[in-house]
């Protein structure tokens, strides 16, 4: 059995289920039947190109996913903020705004620190 070229297709030998005469060929072709002209190369560009838009898009998704899993996780440490440290602040700005006797024998007090600046202050203008 021969293989049927471009030049010259042997339709009689493609599939015996099938053959087609040279008349009924015609007779087809008189109703609107053309022949197919498809562009292998620009449809396999075409294709390439619709390929590289999907792994586009699915690299664009999976960057927006984890942007939106690092803000998330950085709102929600934001949100905690440590509770420690958020006791420790609120200890300091009361140490840094109260007056208290830190040791008595040796006369050593605690002041606000606006109240030291305008003691430190004063003394310096006398």
């Amino acid at each position: 059995m021969a293989k049927p070229t471009k030049s010259s297709p042997d339709l009689g030998t493609l599939d015996p289920e099938y053959q087609l005469s040279v008349e009924d060929l015609r007779k087809d072709m008189e109703l609107g039947v053309v022949p197919d002209l498809l562009n292998d190369g620009k449809l396999f560009r075409l294709f390439l190109a619709g390929i590289l838009v999907v792994v586009a898009m699915v690299l664009f998704a999976a960057e927006l996913y984890r942007y939106i899993d690092f803000k998330t996780s950085f709102q929600a440490a934001v949100a905690a903020q440590y509770p420690d440290l958020q006791r420790l602040d609120a200890k300091h700005a009361n140490d840094l705004s109260t007056v208290a006797v830190l040791d008595s024998t040796r006369r050593i007090y605690r002041i606000p620190v606006d109240s030291a600046i305008t003691l430190i202050v004063n003394e310096a203008s006398l």
